[in-house]
Order: structure tokens, then sequence, then C-alpha cells
């Protein structure tokens, strides 16, 4: 008798794992594309500080600093937004018979209702304008140049959510590359003659001009309406902004609060010092950002799809844990050295904790990790661990602020305690899924290319 020979694999099979193989080439492809382009805006952004903390007194830096810090902590629950819209987005993609067109019309609202809030909020920041300039001991016509960026802020963020669900990282990475080049170009030409009205008026066109080329390279979805209308049901999308503006708000406050709580509590040249170390420390933060933003739409996708995420949560901690205690050591190490050569020596004197600063803000990558996690799973159980945290940074900063290393200190504990928290909650949901439909989910994600083509 003949032996039975295994069947060969059937063109369904071969096709699949072809497809598989292809969806990691091209999640490793948008990984390396959005890694590089956030780090090279982040080289954009520290030589742009580099040079306004050189040519700027460090009480003039520390000042414009706080500032733009306090703008950028009013915007930042836009980026939930922007995330939604990945999200939703990412879903859609992630099933090829379930594409209703609502991630265009979310698009479209949103963008409406951010500019129109952004308007709102610089109208009233402008009416407080005087106490603006005297917190911040600037003029009164810096606050307003601020306050304009808000609207073009605000809205940015649909934009790039748009771009980052449907996973064209291309485009992503021009605009996220776009936004600080125009800031040097910019700040290059005012801050000779205006000082620093003119280092903030740069922002604010910066901000207008980026805002502007990505309308343009969403012209379709943002123009051209589908044909299938329905309203939006927003009740779908409450926990996940929910979360979300939780989510924000908290890492908004470990990244920006300090900076504000040091300008008000300690002179104006530690400020400065202070706001020059959270420039150099807050790139351990920015380099991961592009990482962040390609693993999210993999997230939802594998998610919607009943997969586990664990593999490529494991993947990204550690890259990010090595590479935040060696950036912390060599910068603990090389501080005061880097300060000089970047600032000059009026600035050395935050070398004796610029390491730990980076310490936290590297924490606060690995935080933010699982917090993507777990907000793709739009639920509100997130909010049991973002909330105390939150109050309990700003609280642990109003009561215990007597020495900078303080106040260092006390952030990276507390972030430390928050990121295994997270892990905790992470592990505990994901262990909840069930294999069996996991394994029947197992499918390839579908053909990126052939739903959506990438041009500028």
């Amino acid at each position: 008798m003949a032996q039975n020979q295994p069947e060969p694999p059937s063109i369904n099979e071969r096709s699949s794992k072809f497809k598989l193989s292809g969806d990691i080439r091209r999640i490793l492809s948008d990984n390396i594309l959005a890694t590089f382009a956030t780090t090279f805006a982040g080289l954009l952004g520290f030589s742009l500080q580099a040079l306004v903390s050189r040519t700027l007194e460090p009480a003039q830096f520390g000042s414009a600093f706080a500032l733009i810090s306090f703008y950028s902590l009013v915007v930042r629950p836009a980026a939930t937004v922007g995330r939604l819209v990945a999200w939703l987005t990412s879903r859609e993609r992630a099933d090829t018979e379930v594409n209703n067109g609502d991630s265009a019309s979310l698009l479209r609202s949103t963008l409406k209702w951010l500019f129109a809030i952004g308007v709102v909020i610089a109208l009233i920041s402008t009416s407080v304008g005087s106490f603006e300039a005297h917190y911040f001991h600037l003029n009164f016509v810096d606050v307003v140049f601020a306050a304009a960026s808000t609207p073009f802020l605000l809205a940015f963020q649909p934009i790039l959510g748009a771009l980052q669900g449907d996973r064209r990282f291309k485009s992503w990475s021009s605009l996220n590359v776009l936004l600080p080049f125009t800031y040097v170009i910019l700040v290059l030409a005012l801050m000779i003659p205006f000082g620093i009205t003119g280092v903030i008026a740069a922002v604010t066109l910066g901000s207008t001009i980026t805002f502007f080329v990505g309308i343009w390279i969403l012209r379709d979805p943002i123009w051209h309406k589908s044909k299938i209308r329905h309203p939006l049901k927003w009740s779908n999308f409450t926990p996940f902004l929910v979360t979300g503006l939780a989510t924000t708000l908290t890492v908004g406050v470990f990244l920006s609060a300090d900076v504000i709580a040091v300008q008000h509590f300690f002179n104006r040249i530690t400020a400065g010092e202070y706001s020059l170390v959270a420039v150099i420390g807050n790139a351990m933060f920015s380099v991961t950002g592009g990482v962040l933003s390609a693993m999210f739409p993999n997230i939802v996708a594998r998610q919607a799809r009943g997969q586990r995420t664990i593999g490529i949560l494991a993947v990204t901690l550690t890259g990010f844990i090595f590479t935040t205690i060696s950036g912390a050591l060599f910068l603990q190490i090389f501080g005061a050295t880097i300060l000089r050569l970047v600032a000059g020596p009026r600035y050395v004197a935050g070398a004796s904790f610029i390491g730990w600063y980076a310490l936290g803000m590297g924490m606060v990558s690995w935080a933010a990790v699982l917090i993507h996690a777990q907000q793709a799973r739009n639920k509100l159980s997130l909010l049991w661990v973002l909330l105390p945290t939150l109050f309990l940074r700003i609280l642990l900063l109003l009561l215990f602020h007597k020495t900078i290393m303080m106040v260092v200190a006390l952030s990276d504990i507390l972030v430390f305690v928050f990121a295994i928290v997270l892990m905790v909650m992470y592990l505990t949901d994901e262990l909840k899924i069930d294999t069996a439909k996991m394994r029947a989910a197992r499918a390839p994600l579908p053909d990126r290319n052939s739903l959506a083509v990438d041009t500028i």
C-alpha cells in the first residue's frame, strides 16, 4: 500500500502565509519610517531650543518655554480626538466588509468642532492676557500670539489621526517633520529682530502652515463626502473619549506641569535651567512617539479581530526600557558637557539632575504603551488608574517643591508605580481573551496597499 502523503498546502493557505509575512514587513517598515520621522523632528526641535537658549538669557528662555508649554498642555486633549479618528479608521480597515464611511464623517466633524473650540479658547485667553503676561513675565502681545496658535494645533490632531489609522505613514511622517522644520526657519527669520515675540509668533505661523498642508493631503475625505450618510453614534465613542481625555491630561501633566510649577515656585534663572533640561529630557519620550503611532493601528486591528497583542507590547516595551536606561545614564554622565555645548555654561547647573529627569520621561513612554493598548479596548475601567494618578501628580507638585531634585524624584517614583499598575491591568485583560476565538481569528490582516494610496 502506498503511504498516505500529506497534502500540499492549498493556494489559499499559501496566500495567507504570504499576506501574513507581508503584513509583518509592513509593520516593520511603518515603525522604521515613523521612528525616523519623530527622531528627526525631535532633532529639529532640539536644535530650535538650543538656538533660542543661546540667543536669549535663561530668564527669557524660561518664560518663553513655560508659555509654550502652557498652551501645549491646553491643546493636548485634542490628541484624544486624533486617536479616536485613528482607532475608528483602523477598525474599518481591519474588516473590509464593514466600511460605512464613519471614519471620514468623524474626521470632518472633529475638524470643525476642534477649530471652533480653539477660536473660543484663543478669545478667552486673550481676554485674560494681562494676567498670563504677568505670570509668565512676558508682554501682552506674546500671549496673543501664543493663543492664536490654539485653533490650528487643536484641529491638527484629527488630521494626524486619520493618516495614522489609515497607515499612511509617509504623509504622517512628512507632517510631523514639517511642523518643527517651519518652526526653525521662522524662528531664524523672526527671533533676531523681534526677540521672544518673534519666537512665539514663529510657533503660531508654523502651526498654521502645517495645518493647511494637512488639509490639502486629506482633501478627498474632507471635501468629498461619502454617498452613505447617516448620523454618527457618538455613544459608541464615549468610553474612548472619556478615557482618552484622562489619558491625554495625565501624560500632559507629566510632560508639562512641572515646567509651569517650577516657573512659579523658583527664581527665573533656575526656571530657565530647568526648562532646558526638560527640553533634552523630553527627547526620551518624543523619540518613542513614532513607535507608539505605528503600534496603535496594529493593536486596534488585532483587538478588533479577537487576537492577542502581548507580542507587540513585549517587543515595544523591551526596546523602550533599554532606550530609557541607557539614555538616562548617558545624560547623567555627560550632562554637563551636553548642556555646555547646547546652550553654553549658563545652564550647566542642570547637569545634576538631567539624567534623573530623562529617566522619568522614559518611563512615561512605558506607561504610554500600556495606555494605548488599554484604550484600544474602549473600556471605562482605565479611569480607575488615570484619574488618581492625575490628581496625585498635581498634588505632589503643589506640596513638595522645596528643591528641584525633590520635584524630579517624586515624579520618577510616581510614573514608575503608574506603569506597574497599568501593566497589571493590561495582563489581567489579556488573559481574559478567549483562546478559541483567538485561534479562529488568526487570519492575516487585509493587504493595506489595496485600501488606500499614500500620496502627498
